[in-house]
């Protein structure tokens, strides 16, 4: 999708959205007592939704920082791409840990255990803002122009400026 029609940039914003929406109806999802066999069935689907747009978001990270920076801090920047995805697992148990800590574990099971997937709510509109920020790859906005690249190119001739006279 990034390469052929949305560029980079809003492939991964989309895919910030993809992570997003299926990690709060995790937490929103009701429990096998309201929807009987059909809630673990939707949370693996939620679950796989989100790990898919995992893959997105991490590959288009990737090729959206490598994209834009220069040669010389490449390696550095992958290797912050490879950092935030451990930081990602990190700060989920922090947060998990945080609520088996201070939550009875009565509390946990009955209802805390959604907290993390919520967690996702103050998360996404940070990563979401800093990435609209984001210039869009060159590399991806000249693909889509490649004969007004080659024309720039070009040295004009006499010709051309007898064209202006005109």
């Amino acid at each position: 999708m990034g390469d052929r029609t949305v560029g980079r940039k809003h492939a991964l914003l989309i895919s910030i959205i993809l992570i997003t929406v299926p990690s709060v109806l995790m937490g929103l999802l009701p429990g096998y007592e309201a929807w009987g066999a059909a809630s673990p069935i939707l949370l693996v689907v939620l679950r796989m939704m989100q790990g898919l747009s995992v893959g997105g978001q991490l590959a288009g990270s990737y090729v959206l920082t490598l994209e834009q920076s220069p040669p010389a801090s490449r390696g550095f920047r992958g290797a912050v791409c490879d950092a935030s995805a451990t930081g990602g697992l990190f700060v989920a148990s922090v947060v998990t840990s945080v609520v088996r800590h201070v939550l009875s574990p009565e509390q946990v099971d009955e209802w805390a255990w959604r907290i993390p997937f919520w967690f996702s709510l103050v998360l996404a509109p940070i990563l979401y803002a800093i990435v609209r920020r984001t210039k869009e790859s060159k590399a991806w906005t000249e693909s889509q122009h490649p004969t007004k690249k080659v024309l720039d190119e070009v040295p004009p001739t006499a010709d051309d400026d007898d064209d202006d006279d005109n």
